[in-house]
């Protein structure tokens, strides 16, 4: 398993948009913490759902954004350590999953950043 951790980060892309992913989530989770006191206790999450109450969740979920992120970050990297066939080396299925989860993160980040800038 280290072996094939240190072929899929090998590849100087996929570490750093690992890297960059990981510094978003602590970006994320470091502004939900600092801005907690200044929201109220119940803000919109769920922009789908109908307007109103439906809406609205404890300030405790916006932990949600970054931990789904997290999650599907790690998934994406063990399915790459699966596949990935280092004879080959081809990174091609990793920097597809790495850059899709990057892309997870940056989305969560805009959400989050305009559910807090709603009470800012």
């Amino acid at each position: 398993m280290k072996e094939k951790l240190r072929y899929v980060l090998g590849d100087a892309m996929t570490r750093r948009l690992v890297l960059l992913s990981v510094l978003i989530g602590i970006f994320q989770i470091t502004a939900i913490i600092l801005t907690h006191k200044t929201i109220p206790p119940e803000v919109p999450l769920f922009y789908s759902l109908r307007w109103g109450q439906s809406q609205l969740v404890n300030s405790f979920f916006l932990f949600l954004l970054p931990g789904i992120s997290l999650i599907m970050l790690l998934l994406n990297l063990v399915i790459s350590f699966i596949f990935f066939d280092k004879e080959k080396r081809d990174y091609f299925l990793v920097r597809t999953m790495i850059v899709f989860s990057f892309i997870i993160f940056v989305v969560s980040s805009f959400g989050l950043w305009k559910i807090i800038s709603l009470f800012l």
